[in-house]
């Protein structure tokens, strides 16, 4: 939309107290406010809520935002090319244009299980930036990931690895499954999954059965997968 000459007037966030709309304030935090002195278009939005996505964790409404944007508008997260893991959007990147250095992530909503990050994962990204400079080498560098929309304490004895290199036989797995798209080359992650009344089933488990399945063929199944750790291009 663009800016009108005659709806010129008082710039406010926040609130409205004037026109005669007094004591409308927004009771909250504002993270940030992006501020443009024209009007944008399509593609200027997505890259800006691609940013803000990114920055602090939002999930975006694939209905709405199929794709996540760089600040040149190269594609981050694709809709199409990553179709049934739409949900619950995330990630980490470097975008010089628009100031953005992420290390680490997670659902702000609660949405997900999963925090990922770069270095040690601690209480901010601040923090782990200050920490481990230069993780994060190359502009326009990001790793987003997205899961199947899954219910974190919805099991299933189906679809197991035949020889996933664990000591015991595995019996069940989470339903949630998450896929990931890098551009550029990001390195090693570290993965933490925060299980508090997740995998709820009637079958009991024991803490030493757990372990991470990676579908390093990017096969759709787990019946080849293996366990353990891996890079975040498997």
């Amino acid at each position: 939309s663009s800016i009108s000459s005659s709806a010129l007037g008082p710039f406010e966030i926040g609130g409205r107290v004037g026109g005669g709309f007094p004591g409308r304030i927004f009771k909250g935090n504002i993270a940030e406010v992006i501020y443009y002195t024209r009007g944008i278009s399509a593609q200027e939005r997505q890259q800006v809520q691609s940013y803000l996505a990114v920055k602090y964790g939002i999930h975006l409404d694939p209905t709405a935002v199929s794709n996540y944007l760089a600040s040149d508008g190269s594609v981050l997260w694709g809709g199409i090319s990553n179709t049934g893991y739409t949900s619950t959007v995330m990630g980490i990147g470097r975008d010089d244009n628009s100031g953005l250095l992420q290390y680490q992530t997670s659902s702000s909503a609660g949405l997900d299980v999963l925090t990922l990050g770069l270095g040690s994962i601690t209480n901010s990204n601040a923090v782990n930036v200050a920490s481990n400079p230069g993780l994060l080498a190359a502009d326009k560098t990001f790793l987003m990931v997205g899961s199947n929309g899954a219910l974190t304490g919805s099991l299933t004895t189906t679809d197991l690895p035949t020889n996933p290199g664990t000591s015991t036989p595995m019996r069940m797995r989470m339903q949630r499954i998450w896929k990931a798209q890098n551009t550029n080359g990001v390195g090693s992650l570290n993965l933490q999954f925060n299980l508090a009344g997740a995998l709820s089933s009637s079958l009991g488990y024991t803490t030493s059965e757990l372990c991470l399945l990676i579908d390093r063929g990017n096969t759709g199944s787990f019946t080849g997968a293996v366990s353990g750790t891996g890079t975040s291009g498997g």
